[in-house]
């Protein structure tokens, strides 16, 4: 048998398979793929195949790849092994929707376990309340003891708070997706718990519920990086990079509810890709909500961060008449060289929300601060020195 591979990976867009000692099988136990190959070869080392699908509808046990970046195939459909005796191979994995996975009852009360392929280890749990047969809902754990891969049996454990023995499990949890253009939903007091993971083309849209992020990068987001109406979201560490519209967006859901967000020392660059998303929507209005951290009547609080390049605001916080108590909070923030050269807005209704900036920095900026609609800015050590008032809004500034 030949040594098992080593996975190393940069969130769910990409693994790279390294095989030690580059095996190499015995002849007629192994069919070849080359990224420059054709599938009306024959699948020899001179005459590879080009797709990895391909290659696994054949009878032999053992697909060689040589160097090169390959596209998604169901690599969890086979039974096959992958090597790479030159090594340099980099496939391209769509993460697998554990909701079609079959999960059994183990030996713990409460806990639930299926088999994952090596090479789709998880990154994270996206999680979504469910009901079983019965109607009655289950509950993964939060936290740690709520999910748990083993590397040595593939496998993946589930633990629930509320399950019963004599219930069915259905369906819970989604893991790594990855479909550029889509839109990963969470709804109605569901959590979402991602680490390590990093998204392409992929908008996460969560309402009245908890989303937790840690080490996550959303990279080319069909929409806004992250839509939050009401409910909490934590971020730590989230990299936001060139999303269509806002890197992060909070507002209130149907009911009027606000979101309470944290952010803490994230990274937002290039709201608004026009490269890619024009300037324009498809009615032919302008675009807006183009900004590297956006919330509406809703509670934000940014410890540390960078937030730069946004084709609006990097920073943009408004509130509606009916929201006063609401309040911004940065610690620590830096703007840095928005396309309109403006890095913080702020901008109330009749009640006079607050927003807060303690030891906070722009830089590259036409305007640093513009306080709009009776929104009251206090800056404590800030060097924020470029400010603009519009429609009663007003800036203090306080020495340390």
């Amino acid at each position: 048998m030949p040594p098992k591979p080593t996975i190393k990976g940069a969130g769910i867009d990409k693994v790279t398979i390294d095989i030690p000692n580059r095996f190499i099988p015995p002849p007629g136990l192994e069919i070849w793929v080359a990224p420059d190959g054709k599938d009306r070869g024959q699948g020899t080392f001179s005459r590879p195949f080009k797709t990895l699908q391909y290659a696994f509808e054949r009878s032999e046990p053992v697909v060689c790849c040589m160097p090169g970046r390959y596209e998604p195939s169901r690599l969890s459909h086979s039974q096959k092994t992958i090597v790479a005796p030159y090594g340099n191979v980099v496939i391209a994995t769509p993460g697998p929707d554990i909701a079609r996975c079959e999960f059994r009852r183990s030996n713990t009360p409460g806990v639930y376990v299926t088999t994952m392929p090596r090479t789709m280890a998880p990154r994270a749990i996206l999680y979504r309340t469910e009901f079983d047969q019965y109607g009655h809902e289950q509950r993964m754990l939060s936290g740690p003891d709520g999910w748990q891969y083993d590397e040595q049996e593939s496998e993946l454990r589930i633990r629930f708070a509320n399950a019963n023995e004599q219930r069915h499990f259905l369906r819970a949890l989604y893991v790594n997706p990855y479909n550029r253009g889509s839109v990963f939903e969470v709804n109605n007091a569901s959590l979402a718990v991602g680490t390590g993971v990093a998204f392409e083309g992929v908008e996460i849209r969560a309402k009245s519920s908890m989303v937790i992020l840690d080490q996550c990068a959303l990279n080319f987001a069909s929409g806004n990086g992250l839509s939050m109406l009401g409910g909490t979201s934590f971020l730590s560490h989230v990299r936001a990079h060139a999303a269509q519209s806002d890197c992060f967006n909070y507002g209130h859901d149907d009911d009027g509810h606000p979101s309470f967000a944290i952010e803490y020392n994230c990274h937002a660059s290039h709201a608004g890709d026009t490269s890619t998303y024009g300037t324009t929507l498809p009615n032919g209005g302008a675009r807006d909500n183009l900004n590297g951290s956006s919330s509406h009547s809703s509670m934000i609080v940014r410890y540390g961060g960078l937030y730069e390049g946004s084709l609006g605001a990097d920073i943009a916080d408004t509130w509606s008449n009916d929201t006063p108590d609401q309040v911004s909070i940065n610690y620590g923030v830096l703007t840095s060289s928005s396309k309109i050269g403006l890095g913080y807005i702020f901008a109330g209704g009749d009640g006079n929300p607050t927003a807060y900036l303690n030891r906070c920095a722009s830089e590259g900026q036409t305007i640093d601060i513009l306080a709009a609609n009776s929104a009251n800015v206090m800056c404590f050590e800030s060097d924020l020195p470029k400010t603009k008032l519009a429609n009663g809004g007003t800036i203090g500034s306080y020495p340390g």
